[in-house]
This record gives C-alpha cells, structure tokens and sequence, in this order.
C-alpha cells in the first residue's frame, strides 16, 4: 500500500503554552451536540407548532438530535443509530416492539449475507484476480487501460463495498504508473494525466458501479427496506438491475470521456509493459485453486438466483426472496470445507470480525427512525406541502431536489443522508400520485454521486490520501460530472424506474 500523507486532522490535540492539552475542536463539538438532547429536551415542556401534537414534535426532535451528530460524528455513526432504542420508547413514545423491528428487516439480512459474500471473495483473494483478467482484457492502450481500471472497480463495487474495491484497485494502479514511468520516454505531464485518470476513474467507477445492485451501496439497500416495511412493496434484485444498469453504463462512459478526453487526456497511445505487469501478477498469483473455484461458483449461483428468484419460486412454487438466497450462500461458505489440511472451512466465524456491523446497525437505526416518523403523519404534512408550491412542475422539482441531495451527499454519509430524507421523498412521490419506488429510486441513485471531495464517499477518501492527487484534481472533473449525472438521472432515471416499478 502506499504511504499515506500526514496531515493535520480536526481531532488533533493543541498544546498550549501553560502546557495544558486542549482541543479545541473537541470542545466546539462538544458544545454544538449538545443542541440535539437540548432541542429533544424542551419538547416535553414547549411546543411552538399548532400544527403537530406532542408525540409528533418529540419525533422530530430526536431526528434532529441523529442529524447532527450524524453530520458532526461526534459519536460513531452506529451509536447514534441506537438512539430510537433507547429514547423511543423510554419517554413512551413508541413501543419498544415496534421501534426494535426494523433492525432485523429482511434488508438488513440481504445486505449481511452480501457482505459475508464480499468476505469469502476477499479471504480467497477472487476479487484481485477477476480485477487483473479484466485489466488484461483490455490490452496496451493508454486510454484502455483506464477503462479497464474503471471497468474493474465498477464491477467490484456491484457485489463487495466499494471501500474493499478501492483499497485492492490502488496499489495495482500505482505499481502499473512506476512501471511506466520507468519504461517509457513519454513527457511527466502524460504521465500525471494517466496517474490521474485511473486514479480518478478508479474511485468513480467505484460509486457509479454500486448502483447498479441492491448490495452494491448502502442507500439501494435501505431504499428497499424503507419501501417494504412502510408500503409493503418489494424491490427485487434483478429489477433493481434492470432499472439501475442502463444509467450506471451511460455515467460511467460519460465520466470515462470527460477524464481521459477533456479534463485529463494522455496523449500515450499503446504501451507495450502494461500487458507484461498484469501478467507478471497473475503469475504471482498462481493457478486458480479449488477454493477460488468454490468461492467463484457460489458467487455465481448468488447472482443467478438473485436474477432469476421470480421463475424459480413460480416453477416450484415457493417463496425465495433476496434476503434468504443471501443467508443460504453465506451459510453454505461455512460449511464447504477448504482445500486446507487444517480442517478450515471457506469462511469461519472468526472471518466475520471483518463485517462492517455498524454499517447494518445504521441501516437499522435509520428504518427505524423513519418508521417513526411514518407513524406520526409528518411526513405526508411536509410532502403536501412542497407539491402544493405554485409553478413548481414536476421536473423542475425533481431537478431541484436531486442537485439538493447531490450538494449534501459530498459533505456527509450517503447512508445518513438517505435513511434522512428517503421517508420525505417517497411521501413526495406518493402526493403526486407516483409509486414511491419510481419517483425516489432516481434519487437514491443521486446520492451516489459524489465527485468532488475526498469526504463524500470512501473510494474518493483512499485515492485522496495516497497522496498522489489533489482535491482541484477531483473538483476539475466533478464540477462537470455531478450536474451531468444529474441531467441523467431526471431524464433517463425516472423513465426507466416509471417503466420497472411505476
């Protein structure tokens, strides 16, 4: 891996003259949170509102205490999350059964079963390799090889986090640039431009290819589950695909030619030491062994059944949804014992210490703070409201609210930003007399793109702190993707979900 730049970070302590440790960033945090349980706090005694009752108010003030410090972090993202555990239904609120629900929706499960999918892929390195053939697929060209590269981490990102992705992509990327350099006479800024190209086009590819399924990233997941426990409608793998796949190519291609042909172009033409790079390391990995063959199978019978669950439960007439076809794989990886002489099986319990488990408890966290609000009619209130806007049509007001999401999904979480306004969006859809799935799935989509700053998204944060890059590298190309992307999604995005979901 590459060395990572030291900076300073905003939780670095200051050492004052008297010799005191102080942090001053701590201490503003410490007394900006402190709104939220204040705010939450003067609910029981003042309600400034006619038009919400007291349970309705205390609701939004434990949203508003979550928002903060979920954008602040100044608790881990997952502690806050357990928040509507603990205050719901202590002050009475809600029921203790109705709030704890959601953390076990059946989403969550698709999303732990995918993971430990992720894991098993991870633990038997499958998903370098299948990075490295597609590399080889696509030749000597300069400019292929950033496709290739882009190709790779959007494919990945599909099936394992994109943070997984990215940290696997960069060093293979850094390794190809030091070969280059080292065995071509091209000018240093052709070189820059191609480092920066499959840098950039690596980290995108990344986010883009994650939309593309309901596990590819966090926000298609808890849009799924949002949908289901509050109108009883189920989002299916593959028309999730079959809606999603369109857009994730036509961004990828669009993004593909605006680095290496406007912002970033190259001018290399085809190098010869690229093919013998990715075959010196697949040399180094070795021939497939039979628990990477297992591991590819059984990644491939998911993708399979998650594809064709609807013929197969009306061929045997079951019910097999997405969630139990992601617990049955996972449960067979710890059963098929492994090549080793060790008596180890492809993944053992040990191996789920790796599992992102904050990562489901904010999912949890979120469903259940939505239900809440669901409950309390709010939502349906605030919806009425927006739609009700004179001259506000139905285009300029997804635009709107699309470039809205886009701009805050670059400063916070695309986690937190969606379980915080998917509720809202899908009572907009319902008003205007959309299917909630149609008119919020393009915005969930939206919450994906993040091109501008290292903090919007983890591929961006990992390139970022290679060192290799600047924050005016991604500014140049992102300045230009995201209204792009946007123009996509409110063209493109809501005729394909009205076609798969309206």
């Amino acid at each position: 891996m590459p060395k990572i730049s030291a900076g300073w970070k905003p939780n670095e302590k200051i050492h004052h003259r008297r010799g005191h440790e102080f942090s001053v960033d701590y201490v503003f945090k410490f007394v900006f949170n402190l709104l939220g349980p204040i705010l939450f706090g003067l609910s029981f005694f003042y309600n400034p509102f006619d038009f919400m009752d007291a349970r309705t108010l205390k609701v939004i003030a434990l949203v508003t205490w979550m928002l903060v410090w979920w954008i602040t972090e100044f608790i881990p993202l997952p502690a806050t999350s357990l928040l509507p555990l603990i205050i719901l239904p202590t002050f009475s609120i809600v029921e203790i059964k109705s709030v704890a629900i959601p953390y076990s929706s059946p989403v969550i499960f698709l999303f732990l079963g995918g993971f430990m999918i992720a894991l098993a892929l991870e633990k038997w390195n499958l998903h370098r390799r299948i990075a490295l053939h597609i590399l080889k697929m696509m030749g000597a060209s300069a400019d292929r090889i950033v496709l290739g590269f882009v190709l790779a981490s959007a494919f990945l990102s599909m099936w394992i986090s994109n943070t997984a992705t990215a940290v696997m992509m960069l060093p293979i990327i850094l390794s190809v640039v030091s070969m280059i350099t080292k065995n071509t006479s091209e000018t240093p800024k052709n070189i820059h431009n191609l480092k920066i190209s499959m840098l950039l086009g690596m980290a995108y590819g990344a986010s883009i290819g994650g939309m593309g399924t309901l596990i590819g990233t966090p926000p298609n997941a808890i849009l799924a589950g949002y949908i289901r426990s509050s109108y009883n409608i189920e989002v299916g793998f593959l028309d999730w695909m079959l809606f999603a796949l369109p857009i994730v190519m036509v961004i990828i291609i669009v993004m593909y030619l605006l680095i290496t042909k406007v912002v970033y172009p190259n001018k290399m033409g085809r190098i010869e030491s690229i093919p013998l790079i990715v075959k010196e390391e697949l040399k180094g990995m070795g021939p497939m062994q039979r628990d990477e063959k297992v591991t590819l199978a059984l990644f491939v019978l998911a993708a399979f059944l998650w594809i064709t669950r609807s013929g197969i439960n009306q061929l045997f007439n079951i019910t097999l949804d997405d969630a139990s076809i992601a617990m049955v794989i996972s449960v067979i990886f710890f059963v098929v014992p492994s090549s080793k002489a060790t008596g180890e099986r492809l993944l053992e319990w040990k191996d789920t210490s790796k599992l992102p488990w904050g990562v489901i408890i904010l999912f949890g966290g979120g469903l259940s703070i939505a239900s809440a609000l669901g409950n309390t009619g709010i939502l349906t209130l605030l919806a009425n409201y927006i739609t009700s806007i004179q001259g506000l049509s139905l285009t300029m007001l997804s635009f709107v609210l699309m470039i809205i999401l886009v701009i805050m999904t670059e400063l916070m979480s695309n986690t937190a930003l969606s379980t915080i306004f998917l509720p809202i969006i899908a009572s907009i859809g319902v008003s205007l007399g959309f299917n909630p799935v149609a008119f919020a799935a393009p915005m969930i989509l939206a919450m994906s793109c993040v091109f501008n700053f290292p903090m919007g998204t983890p591929p961006n944060a990992v390139v970022f702190a290679s060192g290799e890059l600047k924050i005016s590298n991604m500014v140049r190309v992102g300045f230009m993707l995201d209204p792009i992307s946007v123009l996509i999604l409110s063209m493109a995005g809501f005729f394909l979900s009205n076609l798969f979901f309206g």
